[in-house]
């Protein structure tokens, strides 16, 4: 999608299958199994789209997705399945002719799993940013809450230090 001169393009990054429950909440499974039905294991499908933004000035993306790291054997222990038939955010961002040092900025709506893993991934045996040497960013809030000890579980993420966190009110960067 076109507007004015900055080019709007929705990336994926495969697709999970989880838990029913935890996208329909209190709604009945009898309603929603008609929606998305589930599978034997009450999964559903659920597309992990990331947003590709180019504009003359710069190339962002909103949303990491859920990253390279995930093995089977870690969706098996936590009941999810992944697919990825045609690769992940890379490959998608490379069939549109950018590569990881082509984005000028990474903007994380918030930090789940799905929508920031991807920022990081392993590259000769160390973790590190996926897109190197950029600004990543995310609302003040979401960084609190995501590494902060919850319920005396511990943190839940290690902060780390190339993602910037904002207020949402002085978004000047």
């Amino acid at each position: 999608m076109r507007i004015g001169d900055i080019d709007l393009t929705l990336l994926s990054d495969g697709t999970t299958w989880w838990d029913g429950g935890g996208a329909f909440g209190l709604v009945p499974k009898c309603v929603g199994k008609k929606l998305l039905p589930p599978d034997e294991q009450n999964r559903i499908p659920m597309v992990l789209r990331c947003l590709l933004v180019r504009t003359p000035q710069a190339t962002v993306l909103v949303d990491a997705g859920m990253g390279d790291k995930v093995t089977p054997e870690m969706a098996e222990q936590q009941n999810f399945r992944l697919e990825r038939p045609n690769g992940w955010l890379v490959d998608d961002l490379a069939r549109h002719g950018v590569f990881p040092e082509d984005v000028d900025l990474v903007v994380l709506s918030h930090l789940h799993d799905d929508h920031c893993g991807g920022s990081t991934r392993i590259l000769d045996g160390q973790l590190g940013p996926t897109f190197r040497g950029l600004n990543t960013g995310c609302s003040s809030a979401n960084g609190m809450t995501r590494t902060t000890p919850m319920s005396g579980r511990g943190p839940r993420i290690a902060r780390p230090t190339w993602i910037r966190f904002w207020h949402p009110a002085s978004c000047d960067w």
